[in-house]
């Protein structure tokens, strides 16, 4: 039974609510009218309600002690929506990822009118330009600033110092949509806001006021394919508390604009992949843990280490990196090799990159704190693999090596606390491998072991890894049609099954699955013993399985 607006109006008045998730539900405008009988709501989930659009977020707007909103994916919002949403001074969440009608009014609207926003993520808007940030900066301006630890001089008191900010909102009247000051229905002149220090909130009472991000501590801009270096420069004056940025996909940034990200002096995390033009890492805040290059041209990380004896002037370096990701970049050994004086480094990625067998042996060696690791798509013997025995603290690891058997599994045995494995094209591997290997690793808690040629002995070694929530096991042409189903269902913690490409795989193997109570997704692709009807019987007998994938 799908749920409506009927039956959301029908619920009536829920004073105590304080939290409501719709995600992905077919409701219109007219459901958040039920929604004005809880005042004390203070978390709305509509990410990818497609149905809700502009008016919908003016019933949003009567949601005055809303703190989080999530509004992702809602491709029918336009400025007006945001408009409303800016109504909302007690908003501290907002996301509008992938509202492809947002431009750079509604942008500078959040800006100016909502004073508390701590994480705001507008990826995937593609009418958002640094224009739009640039005004965001000349709304920012107006405000008060303290520099040396003392405040601006003011001609007069604070609390009667009006602030005009017609001028700073100048280049948006445009084609494009209505002057923000027009859609907002302020004085002709442009609207006046009192004054106020950015660390007291503002009055409800007051009629307008202005916020200006200062408190915004993450920040999302992915793929927001317009905004380039100079947005970058602007984005380090408006958010200078940021904590988390990310600016993936963000195509027309270059060297010289990443060079502004050192600005950030409280970044900790930063996601820079998908970003073709950019070809070296720049200087990086000192307090990043954790930094995302995928898909970038970078072929070198010296930037990341400290700098050789006598280097001046010193450039600044993260000095505690935990995370780094290198997918898909054109590093090779000698690139990778700063990495060996990062000790504090515990998650790595190299999948597809030119990094070989010597390079690897090196961070198996000085890198023995490594808890996440991915070499997918690498270059490395399967010889050079034994040196994975010397990470013994280990919890994630992913490879992918045609070449992989039963041999090149014995130094897994000594990671003992690993959590989740992943063996791609494991077409070498038989039960003898997995016999030597499975009983060491207690504490997996996802398998993927796809292409084995696995029987339904090693199966029954897989009841006894009590935290098994995720397998997959697809196109494992070994497995019996025959007991395949009991075995499977002796597996209870599982929530993840994916027997895809498994000739095994029939419609007698559902019948056993509603005895997995935990099981939430199942994947079957490319089975065709597996019939419409059995799937429809398996959804009336496992309400709790949201996703079958055929």
């Amino acid at each position: 039974m799908r749920l409506s607006d009927a039956g959301i109006l029908e619920l009536g008045g829920l004073p105590h609510l304080r939290h409501a998730r719709f995600a992905g539900c077919r409701l219109s405008w007219v459901a958040l009218q039920g929604l004005r009988g809880s005042p004390c709501i203070v978390s709305l989930d509509l990410t990818n309600c497609l149905s809700m659009g502009d008016e919908a977020m003016a019933q949003v707007a009567h949601l005055s002690s809303l703190q989080s909103l999530l509004v992702a994916g809602c491709e029918a919002i336009t400025d007006r929506g945001l408009y409303h949403i800016a109504r909302l001074e007690n908003l501290e969440t907002l996301s509008i990822e992938r509202c492809p009608r947002v431009t750079d009014h509604g942008l500078v609207a959040i800006a100016a009118l909502v004073p508390l926003l701590v994480s705001f993520r507008v990826g995937w808007c593609p009418k958002l330009t640094s224009t739009g940030f640039q005004h965001i900066h000349k709304v920012v301006s107006l405000l008060p600033a303290k520099r040396g630890g003392r405040s601006l001089e003011s001609p007069c008191r604070a609390e009667e110092s009006p602030i005009c900010v017609a001028s700073a909102l100048d280049g948006l009247h445009d084609d494009s949509g209505p002057f923000l000051g027009d859609e907002l229905e302020l004085p002709p002149s442009g609207f006046l806001v009192p004054y106020r220090s950015l660390s007291r909130l503002p009055s409800p009472s007051s009629p307008y006021r202005l916020g200006g991000l200062p408190r915004t501590t993450a920040l999302d801009v992915s793929h927001c394919r317009m905004l380039g270096d100079e947005g970058l420069r602007v984005l380090a004056q408006v958010f200078p508390m940021l904590r988390d940025l990310q600016i993936s996909g963000c195509r027309e940034v270059t060297n010289p604009g990443c060079a502004h990200l050192v600005a950030f002096s409280q970044l900790q995390s930063l996601a820079m992949s998908h970003l073709p033009k950019v070809s070296v890492l720049p200087e990086l805040p000192k307090g990043l843990a954790y930094l995302d290059a995928s898909f970038t041209k970078v072929e070198s990380v010296a930037e990341l280490a400290p700098p050789l004896p006598g280097r001046y002037p010193t450039p600044s370096y993260p000095k505690a990196l935990q995370g780094l990701r290198l997918e898909a970049c054109p590093v090779s050994d000698t690139g990778i090799q700063p990495l060996t004086q990062i000790p504090t480094l515990t998650q790595l990625d190299l999948s597809d990159t030119l990094v070989r067998d010597q390079g690897f042996e090196r961070l198996c060696r000085s890198l023995p704190d490594l808890a996440q690791l991915s070499i997918f798509y690498c270059n490395i013997s399967v010889a050079a693999l034994s040196g994975l025995s010397r990470l013994r603290h280990l919890r994630q690891l992913n490879i992918d090596n045609r070449d992989l058997n039963d041999a090149s599994l014995r130094p897994l045995r000594n990671l003992s606390q690993l959590q989740v494995l992943d063996l791609f094209s494991a077409y070498n591997v038989t039960d003898e491998g997995l016999a030597s290997l499975l009983p060491q690793l207690v504490h997996l808690e996802s398998l993927i072991l796809c292409n084995s040629r696995m029987t339904h002995r090693s199966l029954r070694l897989l009841e006894g890894l009590p935290r098994l929530r995720r397998l997959n096991i697809s196109h494992s042409p070994f497995l019996p049609a025959d007991g395949l189903g009991r075995t499977v269902e002796r597996i209870r913690m599982l929530r993840d099954l994916d027997l895809s490409g498994c000739q095994a795989t029939s419609s007698e193997l559902l019948c056993h699955l509603p005895n997995l109570h935990q099981l939430q997704v199942l994947s079957i692709v490319d089975c065709p013993s597996v019939s419409d009807a059995a799937v429809r019987e398996l959804r009336a007998r496992m309400p709790r399985l949201r996703t079958i994938r055929r």
